[in-house]
């Protein structure tokens, strides 16, 4: 309850920082001298910018919270996470792909070709794990971080010899500054797939156990293991 507190107070206070001087304070002048113009112009600052900004960091925290609990079930290993087993590295090779093969491409589309690479990445690091005995649980997240940085290594090859090396490094950076109403309303899937997950978290912590336990409790181990990929991804 007060990491929610803590959460909700934060993001009131982001959401009134920023070059332009639009606080609680100002609005209260504003409404108290009867600057309608200058009202109007805040409010349509907040609509735009501000409360966009706010909502996609709020929304891609908890994508990046989800999908790293999702990861560690699946991997049965505490050590992993989406950017460590080559998921987020496999999603910037689809979106080199997609931005080579079809430039014109709108932001859904690369967005879709991207979670079909990290998809791919993760069933292979899954793959992995399942042909080498690891008895170290150390070793399972270097294995990923191996794996990652090949599939890294490929992209940035084929970048250079397109010269997209920085339309890609623009696409991985997490700025949220540049976040504008209509730019960001895709995020609002992570809600959903939040959703999703909290209703299979039982099974997704079944599945976690292995797939004879998982089976022997009557849980589709192979279906699980593709949802939360899905999810994660």
């Amino acid at each position: 309850m007060i990491a929610v507190i803590a959460v909700f107070i934060l993001a009131v206070i982001s959401t009134f920082v920023g070059v332009a001087d639009v606080t609680p304070a100002t609005l209260m002048r504003q409404v108290a001298g009867g600057d309608t113009a200058g009202l109007q112009e805040s409010f349509h600052l907040l609509s735009v910018s501000r409360f966009p900004r706010t909502i996609s960091v709020v929304l891609a925290g908890m994508a990046m919270a989800v999908a790293g609990l999702i990861m560690q079930q699946m991997a049965r290993n505490k050590f992993v996470e989406p950017s460590t087993v080559g998921t987020v590295e496999s999603a910037s090779l689809g979106l080199l792909t997609v931005t080579v093969l079809i430039p014109s491409a709108p932001l859904l589309g690369k967005m879709g070709v991207a979670a079909v690479f990290a998809v791919g990445g993760t069933a292979l690091f899954l793959a992995v794990l399942q042909k080498i005995p690891l008895r170290n649980a150390l070793l399972v997240p270097l294995v990923g971080i191996m794996l990652g940085n090949v599939i890294a290594a490929i992209t940035t090859f084929f970048a250079y010899r397109f010269n997209l090396l920085q339309t890609l490094n623009t696409w991985m950076i997490g700025d949220f500054s540049g976040v504008i109403k209509g730019r960001y309303e895709l995020l609002w899937l992570v809600a959903a797939l939040t959703l999703i997950g909290y209703i299979a978290a039982d099974r997704f912590t079944v599945a976690g156990m292995g797939q004879d336990v998982s089976t022997t409790l009557g849980v589709n181990y192979k279906r699980i293991m593709a949802l939360g990929m899905t999810i994660v991804a």
